[in-house]
């Protein structure tokens, strides 16, 4: 009985049979959509996350969590510790020098005289340790305070020692 079914439904009225039909490939069903367009956010997330996480950590690391340190006026300063030549403006003409105490997340802020002065900036380009002694002074702005250094010693490396006798 199935097979006379199958038999009319496949003739024609006219007893001629259907021919062959070329069928097209499926086309892509609703859930491969949707599945690509889950993965296309997907994507737009993560990425977008990235960028943001990328961003934080670069602005971590730019923000300057160094405190200029502070003292009364006229007290004295010794420590060691290295140097960088002042960036930005300081708060009073005679500072050109940050001095990064050892052990230390502070920031003291240098004043020196002319030959001093020579002294700690090829200390500071190559980077060297130094002894700094000093006194505490107050600049013309509020809040402004910096050591002028009375005595300063440059650290040698070991390397030095050794080659340097």
């Amino acid at each position: 009985m199935l097979s006379s079914f199958a038999a009319m439904i496949s003739h024609r009225p006219g007893g001629a049979a259907d021919p062959p039909r070329n069928h097209p490939p499926p086309k892509a069903g609703i859930g491969h959509l949707r599945r690509l367009r889950y993965l296309g956010r997907v994507k737009f997330v993560f990425n977008r996350a990235m960028i943001i996480a990328i961003a934080c950590g670069l602005a971590a690391c730019a923000t300057d969590n160094m405190i200029a340190a502070t003292a009364p006026v006229g007290g004295r300063f010794s420590d060691n510790g290295k140097l960088t030549l002042h960036r930005g403006e300081p708060c009073t003409s005679q500072i050109m020098f940050d001095f990064h105490p050892a052990g230390s997340r502070s920031v003291v802020w240098l004043a020196a005289g002319a030959h001093d002065s020579q002294k700690l900036t090829q200390a500071a380009r190559q980077r060297r340790r130094v002894r700094i002694s000093g006194v505490w002074r107050k600049g013309r702005h509020p809040g402004c305070t910096y050591v002028d250094v009375t005595k300063l010693a440059v650290e040698t490396t070991w390397w030095n020692k050794i080659w340097k006798q």
